[in-house]
């Protein structure tokens, strides 16, 4: 598995600077993407605003998170299959997100409470999602070769091999994702919690 990431570094380096351009068009045009942008945080803070209120609040919050971000890092990876366009979408559209409450929180003591409540999961979250994404693309990819390939029965053969072997390392692939993701939801529930409450 780890091994395989050197061959996909110029997947994680796409992932990566399509999360980027979606932070940036997020800070510097959030009028002109509001509709993306005002969804997410619509759904967002319904879900969190509900669990906020119960009595075991941490242990659902906990709970929202990994399961939310789990199910979304696994679609992002096989929903990939349909030209890549899904893992495209939501790396810009989560970077969006994060440019948006960037640029509203850029002034002294909001900047640091913006800071505080992304940094301690989000330096293990962001990486997972940005792992998926890359493999989300490149199994877009890896279809669209597909189909150019078709007519060849020879090249057929050889795609149907790289799908075999694409698909076989997305497994352990997810164990490496969801793993990620629960040391991040445990930290966001507990020391980012406890950091925005302070």
């Amino acid at each position: 598995m780890f091994k395989h990431f050197k061959e996909m570094k110029h997947y994680f380096i796409a992932s990566t600077l399509v999360f980027a351009v979606g932070i940036w068009m997020g800070y510097s045009s959030p009028d002109s993407f509001g509709t993306i942008i005002n969804g997410q945080l619509d759904r967002l803070q319904g879900t969190v605003g509900g669990l906020m209120q119960q009595d075991n609040m941490q242990w659902l919050l906990f709970l929202f998170i990994l399961m939310n971000n789990t199910f979304l890092s696994i679609a992002i990876i096989y929903l990939g299959a349909f030209f890549a366009l899904v893992p495209l979408y939501f790396l810009v559209s989560n970077g969006m997100l994060m440019g948006y409450l960037a640029l509203g929180n850029t002034n002294g003591q909001d900047w640091w409470l913006f800071f505080k409540s992304i940094a301690p999961h989000g330096i293990i979250e962001i990486p997972a999602i940005l792992l998926a994404g890359a493999y989300g693309i490149r199994f877009g990819f890896l279809m669209a070769e597909g189909v150019l390939t078709f007519p060849s029965l020879r090249r057929r053969a050889i795609m149907r091999n790289k799908l075999y072997v694409f698909l076989k390392r997305t497994i352990p692939l997810i164990g490496v994702v969801a793993g990620m993701l629960l040391v991040a939801a445990i930290v966001e529930s507990t020391i980012t919690l406890w950091l925005v409450t302070r």
